[in-house]
């Protein structure tokens, strides 16, 4: 990385600056602009602790990017598993190396809960995304279809 970052574990003093991050993400997926919607998420998976939010900062304390990961079950392996759900780094901040130190403090959390395994999905065109992905040693997975039901 260029400049000086560090990543943490988000906490409650964190709720403002990830929510900030979220609101970008889910506008870079052609969601409206909601911050209110993005603090209150964002503020209940923290608060809840249903999920496990790393977020990148500046050595000025700005929020660079963020990742976020759910747990779930594996019952295959009898073993907990994470599911990546989510990844973001700023315009300013991309192809400086944020996104692979994210994915690293992802991946040693895994290892720390002993999970099964990392999962995730990206979008069949995001080549820059698979392009890390591949890199970490993640394998595309060409066995299994994934399917989705919209409930609205």
């Amino acid at each position: 990385m260029e400049q000086e970052v560090k990543i943490v574990r988000a906490l409650a003093e964190h709720i403002d600056a990830v929510a900030d991050l979220f609101n970008q993400y889910r506008q870079f997926y052609q969601q409206d602009d909601d911050l209110a919607l993005a603090r209150r998420f964002i503020g209940q998976r923290i608060h809840e602790a249903t999920s496990v939010i790393f977020i990148s900062l500046s050595s000025q304390n700005q929020p660079l990017g963020f990742i976020q990961l759910y747990p779930t079950f594996s019952s295959i392996s009898a073993k907990s598993s994470l599911i990546l759900n989510d990844l973001y780094v700023t315009d300013s901040a991309r192809n400086k190396g944020i996104g692979r130190a994210l994915m690293l403090s992802a991946i040693d959390y895994a290892k720390g809960q002993e999970a099964a395994s990392l999962s995730l999905q990206t979008h069949n065109e995001n080549s820059n995304a698979q392009a890390l992905y591949e890199s970490l040693s993640f394998k595309k997975d060409n066995e299994f279809f994934s399917y989705a039901l919209d409930i609205n």
